[in-house]
């Protein structure tokens, strides 16, 4: 399946805000944050820390695993975090997938990041 669906990503906000959204890794201390701007498709102007480490896998990839904070540093959603499986990264781009179900179908979700 190729398209565009409507997802709420990271039980944060629908997939269209993470469109040219802005994140920071700091790996000295494995945080970092993520923002988008609102004002479109019912998108919040939202800033959010993140800890964030790589989860290495001798019988698959290596995954970037990483949890939301609230401004206090604890976990959020439970203690619950994400998985994404690293399919390329160099200096300058990562690009990460996660399968999901849309449609009772199986869909891979593509995210592409480049370093500014």
């Amino acid at each position: 399946m190729t398209g565009t669906f409507n997802l709420k990503v990271f039980n944060e906000a629908n997939s269209t805000c993470f469109i040219g959204s802005n994140w920071h890794f700091f790996s000295n201390t494995s945080t970092g944050t993520y923002n988008f701007t609102g004002g479109t498709n019912g998108c919040i102007t939202t800033s959010r820390n993140i800890k964030w480490s790589i989860y290495e896998s001798k019988n698959s990839e290596n995954k970037f695993q990483f949890k939301k904070l609230d401004d206090k540093g604890n976990p959020m959603d439970d203690n619950s975090g994400f998985r994404l499986t690293i399919t390329s990264l160099t200096t300058k781009t990562m690009q990460l997938t996660s399968n999901i179900t849309a449609d009772n179908k199986p869909v891979k979700v593509v995210y592409n990041f480049i370093k500014k």
